[in-house]
């Protein structure tokens, strides 16, 4: 059976707009959830929790890399 919601791809804004958090086994650059049973719970949250950005834009989180 497919994966609930495969091909809806979250992107990572400002600072790319190639740049994706996304389902799947391969990656240039994005955040991959390689775990399919979870992708559906993961998807769910970041639709539930979307809101207004800085820019007006709707966001559903802030990301934060430290190095």
């Amino acid at each position: 059976m497919p994966v609930k919601n495969y091909n809806i791809w979250f992107p990572i804004l400002p600072k790319s707009s190639e740049r994706f958090i996304h389902i799947g086994h391969i990656s240039h650059g994005c955040v991959t959830i390689t775990d399919y049973d979870k992708y559906p719970q993961i998807h769910d949250y970041l639709i539930k929790h979307r809101g207004i950005g800085k820019n007006g834009d709707t966001i559903v989180a802030t990301l934060q890399v430290d190095e």
